[in-house]
């Protein structure tokens, strides 16, 4: 258990929730109630690597043994104090404002420690998931939620063929703290097969709208653009020199998801559901999506071989063919970087390393 990151729990007060930690960090956080409970919290847990499938498979041992008290933490609320957030009170403050109770909340912590958030599930008195919520704790996710909460706004009153999102509940702050709340996907959504090669403007096309011309001091002026500007670092400057050389050629703009990936769509049917809206955009660089779509199958690939994987990312998108066309991929990446999306970053680095 040791080896998992498993800790013996502290019993100094009763408590309502128990937290399991992986690694010394918490990771999950179920309602101290029935076995029943704890394991529809367990089901929250995604196990994306082997060691946390083990870890998952000897927690629900625990549970249905009786004896996972003996492994967790006991807390009153799932967050520690220094979070700076009444917890309960903000559980009260979410029920007026559903206008239903909470019979049970599940909180998971993100694998990323740094990013000072939760996700948090709110179960109803069946076990049954009514409610996802994000819950961050950084004043600079602020915008993030806004923007995700706009898109969704916007999206649920468009006729979108085969496209699906979810549906926002409410959003807002309490005290220090940002929230989002939306409802959970299907249970019978479904992994998408797609290759980094499949053409995904047959989905994209169906919430980008129309491309919009900018010319190059509008570009400098988009609300994105201090974003990228100030997370440039020295070893950047070779990317920026060249975009901003080919800036006055002007771009095309449109609505964008701004990390489309695998990791943020799912299948149900003929149809696709399309999450994680955090840097959605109304007119942003008309290739962000097909960029980030396929650096989220290849940038594993990066590091190991950098030299390589930029041909195949150039030829991919065929930079060489006009320096129009090499502008418009590079300000998907400029766009990428602004949202902190750490494969732009590394890209960035190794621009001008192709054959031209």
């Amino acid at each position: 258990m040791n080896d998992l990151g498993i800790q013996a729990s502290d019993r100094a007060a009763k408590s309502s929730y128990l937290v399991f930690q992986y690694r010394g960090l918490d990771v999950l956080a179920v309602p101290d109630k029935s076995k029943d409970v704890c394991l529809a919290g367990l089901k929250k847990f995604h196990a994306y690597t082997a060691r946390r499938k083990v870890y998952r498979t000897l927690l629900s041992c625990l549970i249905r043994c009786g004896v996972a008290r003996m492994v967790a933490l006991n807390r009153a609320v799932p967050v520690e104090k220094h979070f700076g957030v009444d917890f309960k009170a903000w559980q009260a403050h979410l029920e007026s404002s559903l206008g239903r109770p909470i019979p049970h909340i599940v909180a998971v912590w993100p694998a990323e420690a740094w990013r000072r958030r939760l996700y948090v599930h709110l179960l109803d008195a069946d076990l049954q998931a009514f409610g996802f919520v994000k819950l961050t704790f950084r004043s600079n996710d602020r915008a993030n939620l806004r923007a995700e909460a706009q898109a969704l706004e916007y999206l649920s009153l468009r006729p979108l063929p085969t496209v699906r999102v979810p549906k926002l509940l409410d959003h807002g702050t309490f005290g220090d703290v940002n929230y989002l709340i939306m409802n959970p996907l299907p249970k019978h959504v479904e992994p998408l097969g797609l290759t980094p090669d499949w053409n995904i403007s047959t989905l994209t096309a169906e919430y980008s709208g129309p491309s919009n011309p900018l010319r190059g001091t509008e570009i400098l002026q988009s609300s994105w653009w201090p974003n990228y500007a100030a997370n440039l670092l020295q070893e950047h400057q070779g990317f920026h020199q060249e975009l901003m050389r080919l800036l006055p050629l002007g771009t095309e703009v449109c609505r964008v998801h701004g990390d489309l990936g695998l990791g943020n769509m799912l299948r149900d049917g003929d149809c696709t559901w399309i999450f994680d809206w955090e840097c959605y955009h109304s007119g942003a660089p008309v290739l962000v999506d097909k960029v980030g779509f396929f650096m989220s199958f290849t940038v594993a690939r990066m590091p190991r071989h950098p030299k390589t994987y930029l041909d195949r990312f150039n030829d991919h998108f065929s930079t060489h063919k006009s320096e129009q066309r090499r502008l418009a991929v590079m300000l998907a990446i400029a766009y990428r970087h602004a949202c902190a999306v750490p494969d732009a970053a590394r890209l960035m680095k190794i621009w001008g390393q192709d054959a031209s």
